[in-house]
């Protein structure tokens, strides 16, 4: 979603593993990404096997005709992970006016493991933190408009 609706490419933040803590002290900023990570559009990358990586960086690269309408993106307290990534971007770079509630403030990447036919267990696998180096985990991201239910969709609309 962010290669079609951004201008021109940007480096958005990047999910850090264990493996980067274990051997790093700080958190690397949008600067230092394409000197110690990968993108995620570097080859190589497999869903499920970051875990053995230090960590893969977002690479956003615009489409060649992104959209230029107005784009809102609605939230709320279950918007997490991967979705709440994207809200924190469009917001940060200003490409969508966020409406509804604040957000989970969960943005891990997580992995299901198999125990048997009938559980799985859910681990996280990855932390984001945005270019400047800010982990969002229990702050969450604010709405540009802070609505609820059905005036959510009434401001969207009109």
């Amino acid at each position: 979603m962010l290669n079609y609706v951004a201008h021109q490419s940007f480096d958005a933040g990047a999910y850090l593993t264990r493996k980067w803590s274990d051997v790093n002290k700080t958190i690397p900023t949008g600067y230092d990404y394409s000197k110690s990570l990968k993108s995620f559009i570097d080859p190589g990358y497999s869903t499920g096997k970051l875990i053995y990586e230090q960590g893969r960086f977002i690479k956003v690269m615009p489409v060649e005709e992104s959209f230029k309408g107005k784009v809102f993106l609605l939230v709320d307290g279950k918007t997490s992970h991967t979705a709440e990534m994207v809200a924190s971007v469009l917001k940060n770079k200003k490409l969508a006016t966020l409406v509804g509630q604040k957000t989970a403030g969960s943005t891990f990447l997580t992995e299901n493991v198999e125990i048997n036919e009938e559980f799985d267990l859910v681990l996280a696998d990855a932390e984001f933190y945005t270019s400047d180096g800010k982990n969002l985990a229990g702050i969450g991201v604010d709405p540009d408009v802070s609505k609820s239910n059905d005036d959510v969709m009434n401001y969207v609309l009109h």
